[in-house]
């Protein structure tokens, strides 16, 4: 199976494109929830989510810098449970509507970090000495 990461390097450490962009993605879910913007608007249950992304894109990056695949792993199962809570809430915050582009963009991520994570997993069970 081909490498997983591509052959770019910063600070020493394989780039790993999705896992930024979901990185990315849970700072902006944090900043939009926290700044009261987003199209879950203001909502204790939106900050709490703002909160989880936040934590999220944290483990991401540390998984990043101190090259775990342990916490890689973990940020990527945490964003896809950030995604799909996220559709769940817009379900529920907007009376069951199914009509705001919110709502398909997370099934999209949900898809995306848990297929990332599942080639994670992947890739890892597969380098463990037999």
């Amino acid at each position: 199976m081909p490498p997983m990461n591509l052959h770019w390097k910063i600070l020493g450490r394989p780039v790993k494109p999705v896992a930024f962009g979901l990185m990315f993605s849970m700072m902006v879910i944090g900043w939009a929830a926290f700044s009261d913007v987003g199209v879950l608007g203001k909502n204790f249950l939106a900050d709490f989510l703002g909160g989880a992304a936040l934590m999220t894109a944290a483990v991401l990056a540390s998984g990043w810098y101190r090259s775990s695949q342990m916490l890689a792993e973990l940020g990527l199962l945490m964003a896809s449970i950030i995604w799909a809570l996220r559709f769940w809430l817009i379900v529920l915050v907007n009376n069951h509507s199914i009509s705001t582009e919110g709502l398909w963009l997370s099934i999209g991520w949900v898809v995306i970090a848990s297929g990332s994570y599942l080639l994670e997993k992947a890739d890892s069970l597969a380098e463990r000495p037999r």
